[in-house]
Order: structure tokens, then C-alpha cells, then sequence
């Protein structure tokens, strides 16, 4: 039951992480490097120059340069800049107010360059999913084998192929299972508990390459590389 509730935190805390970057990125638009959240609030806070006091000597207090276009713009970049940053702290970003521009660049580069090396490998070990075909009995995969001369079984080992898919009944997130992603191998194994896919994976049953998978109840999703997923976090 714990593992379950982490899994739907984790669910849950993938929208929150994709809001938290787009907010940062709205941060880096109006603070200037070197300068904090807070520094970036004091700045656009002051319509005009600060006086300079130097010991012994009275300046008079300097004018007021900026136009009505200006100061209402630095008025509107301050409101969106406290909206933001108020944003953050709710998501759990409490020290947002003392972080600097080169933090939040880091961060972001950090992010991106992440999320160009995920699609850099889903573009390499995907193809686009064949049409969707209803998981087969193992009945009838002996059968059509037996009518192909083997072909559909292909190289799957006899104790994933001759496996009891899961009941109805089974608690855990159950899987599809393909053992290749080509267009001319629309078959599919399962459904297959949680428990039985990490036993697999741990055994090395699936080879080097894995195999690709998906939620069974997701009859319409993309199948993924089964080395990208740790089964053991979906198990009783």
C-alpha cells in the first residue's frame, strides 16, 4: 500500500515539476544576472535613482527620468514577478525569494539538456506502434506458431511464452508484452503481474535488448523498452 501511495505521489508531483520550470523560465525573464528574486523586487519597486550620500555633503535628491510607459511597465513586471515567485513558494520552493538568476539558468539547462537526451533515446529504441492487436491466449499463439512455422514465437524464451497471464483478480499493474516494436510483429504476450515482470528482468529473461511493454489497461498506449522500467516499484 506504500509503494502504491508513492507511485500516485510520483504521479502526481510530474505536473507540479513541468509547472515549476515554465515558472522559473518566467523568473529569468525579468530578474537580470547576479541579482535575486528579491533584488529583482527592490529594483522594479523604485521608479527612480537612489541618492548617493557621502560624509559631510548633501545631495539633493535625484529626479525622476522615467516615463509614464516605463515606470508602468516596471509596475507590471514587478506584479508578475511577486505572482510568480508567490507560485513557487506554493509548490514547495520556499527559498525562491533569495535565489539567483544563475541558479535558475542552471537549473533550466539542466532540465533541457535532460529532456533532449529522453527524446534522443525514445527516438532510437522506439518505431512508431504497429496497429493495436488484442493481447493473444497462449492457445493461440502455439497455434498461430504451429500455422507460421514459428515465426510469431520468434526467439521468446518458452517459459515467457508458456506463462499463465495474470487473473482479473491481480492487485498490481499487470503488463503487455511485445518482444519486438516492427510493424510485422503485432502479436502480444500477457497480461503478466508486476511480480512476474521483475522476476523476468532480474533473471536476465528478457536479454540484453529487453522488450517492450505496456500498462495492460492501457489498450491504446505506446509501448516502451522494458530497461526503462523498474517493475519492482509496482509489486505488492
Amino acid at each position: 500500500e506504500e509503494e502504491e501511495e508513492e507511485e500516485k505521489e510520483e504521479e502526481n508531483e510530474i505536473p507540479a515539476g513541468g509547472e515549476v520550470f515554465s515558472l522559473l523560465r518566467k523568473v529569468v525573464e525579468i530578474i537580470k544576472p547576479g541579482e535575486t528574486v528579491a533584488g529583482g523586487l527592490r529594483r522594479l519597486g523604485t521608479t527612480a535613482p537612489r541618492p548617493k550620500f557621502r560624509k559631510g555633503k548633501t545631495q539633493a535628491a535625484p529626479t525622476d527620468t522615467l516615463s509614464a510607459e516605463e515606470k508602468a511597465a516596471k509596475r507590471a513586471s514587478m506584479s508578475a514577478l511577486t505572482d510568480t515567485a508567490d507560485r513557487l513558494v506554493q509548490l514547495g520552493r520556499m527559498s525562491v525569494y533569495e535565489e539567483t538568476y544563475e541558479k535558475f539558468t542552471y537549473e533550466l539547462r539542466a532540465h533541457d539538456e535532460r529532456k533532449s537526451r529522453a527524446a534522443a533515446e525514445n527516438q532510437g529504441a522506439m518505431a512508431p506502434p504497429p496497429a493495436l492487436a488484442a493481447p493473444m491466449t497462449n492457445e493461440a499463439m502455439d497455434q498461430t506458431s504451429a500455422a507460421t512455422g514459428g515465426a510469431v514465437s520468434g526467439d521468446i524464451p518458452a517459459e515467457v511464452r508458456d506463462a499463465t497471464p495474470a487473473p482479473a483478480s491481480c492487485s498490481e499493474v499487470c503488463w503487455t508484452v511485445k518482444w519486438t516494436n516492427d510493424a510485422s510483429s503485432a502479436a502480444t504476450l500477457g497480461p503478466f503481474s508486476s511480480t512476474q515482470m521483475n522476476d523476468w528482468a532480474e533473471k536476465g529473461t528478457f536479454g540484453s535488448a529487453g522488450v517492450f511493454v505496456r500498462k495492460a489497461k492501457d489498450t491504446t498506449g505506446d509501448f516502451y523498452s522494458s530497461k526503462r522500467i523498474d517493475f519492482d516499484l509496482y509489486t505488492d
